[in-house]
This record gives structure tokens, C-alpha cells and sequence, in this order.
């Protein structure tokens, strides 16, 4: 009778555990659904500046080019990027 007790005690403490390692499985799941989709959006985010930046680098290209073909002579010194900052 005390065998069977203590195996249906043995029993009922594996189960209490084996749920609280279910529920603490699922939980570090969903943290890393959450990780998985917030790691998604900085990608985006990342994405889009260097999308950004490479508009902004190609549009002070084009205006350097049109400065420097009009040799500064009718280009405004603030639209005109030169090698002294």
C-alpha cells in the first residue's frame, strides 16, 4: 500500500512538472515568434534607410554633376557639393 502511494505520488509530481515545462515551452515559443517577427520588421527597417540613403547619395551625385557642369558659375554654393565639406 505505501509502494502504491508513493508511485501515485512519484506520478503525480512527474505530470505537475511535465505541465509546467509544457506551459514554460510554449511561453519561450511565443517569445520567439515575437523575436522572429520584431527581427523581420528592423530588417525592413534597415532595408528602407539604405534605400534612402542610396536615393539621397544618388541625388547629391546628380547635383554635384549639374554643378560641376555648370562649373559653379550659375550654381547656388548651397546646392553644390565640393571636396572641402
Amino acid at each position: 500500500d505505501g509502494l502504491a502511494q508513493e508511485a501515485l505520488a512519484r506520478q503525480q509530481t512527474e505530470a505537475s512538472q511535465c505541465a509546467e515545462w509544457q506551459k514554460q515551452w510554449e511561453q519561450q515559443k511565443a517569445a520567439t515568434e515575437r523575436l522572429r517577427a520584431s527581427l523581420v520588421q528592423l530588417n525592413n527597417k534597415i532595408d528602407e534607410a539604405k534605400r534612402k540613403k542610396d536615393l539621397l547619395v544618388a541625388a547629391v551625385s546628380r547635383a554635384s554633376a549639374i554643378c560641376s557642369g555648370f562649373m559653379g558659375s550659375t550654381c547656388l554654393p548651397q546646392y553644390c557639393v565640393t571636396g572641402d565639406g
